[in-house]
């Protein structure tokens, strides 16, 4: 009695469920494709960076060479600035030249990846109190989110679709005042050769 009693519940809960499913099947939406690919890369090589102030002048500078890659030749990055101040200055977005300096710069004149199967290489320089840390997504997976210091931004432009990008924050520590009176300028005071972890990023138009 017992036994016959529990199929009849066992049958009205069977029941119950499969009213309760739709009579059509359900399919289950695929999750939205991810625009960005993130994968490592190798470090970007930088050798004798310097950038400051130009004593008794309005004019700053930044210079150094960048080895995206193993086996890859330097490329010479290279701005200059404008201050009031004797202070630093962010730089914009500026090409770099590639290979040897004695060699015609065509950076300029070419479409990135198009004649230059290594791609082409670009950087730019923003002091902290340039950066806007309540912009969503600030230069997105790196976090520019601090107001001192300053951010330099390498960016090989493999082609319209992909590039390898790093980014590095240079503390505050860094950047001083140097001298007395006129002769007083601001100064990069930090490492000249150095390392900066690169991250792939793929479909996406830059």
């Amino acid at each position: 009695m017992i036994f016959h009693g529990l199929i009849a519940i066992t049958a009205l809960i069977t029941s119950a469920m499969a009213g309760a499913l739709p009579a059509k099947r359900v399919e289950v939406p695929q999750p939205n494709p991810i625009p960005v690919v993130l994968s490592g890369l190798y470090d970007f090589v930088v050798t004798g960076f310097e950038t400051q102030a130009v004593v008794m002048s309005d004019k700053t500078y930044m210079n150094f060479h960048i080895v995206p890659y193993l086996g890859a030749k330097p490329a010479h990055c290279f701005a200059l600035g404008t201050t009031l101040t004797h202070s630093l200055t962010s730089y914009p977005q500026t090409w770099c030249h590639h290979g040897h300096d004695d060699e015609e710069d065509d950076s300029v004149t070419t479409t990135p990846g198009q004649d230059d199967k290594h791609g082409h290489v670009w950087f730019s320089w923003m002091l902290g109190a340039d950066v806007d840390v309540t912009a969503p997504g600030a230069d997105g997976i790196f976090g520019m989110d601090r107001e001192t210091g300053a951010y330099l931004k390498v960016v090989r432009q493999v082609d319209t679709h992909t590039r390898d990008e790093a980014v590095l924050h240079i503390s505050e520590e860094f950047l001083e005042v140097v001298g007395e009176g006129q002769f007083a300028h601001k100064v990069y005071t930090g490492r000249e050769n150095f390392t900066m972890m690169a991250l792939r990023f793929e479909g996406v138009e830059h």
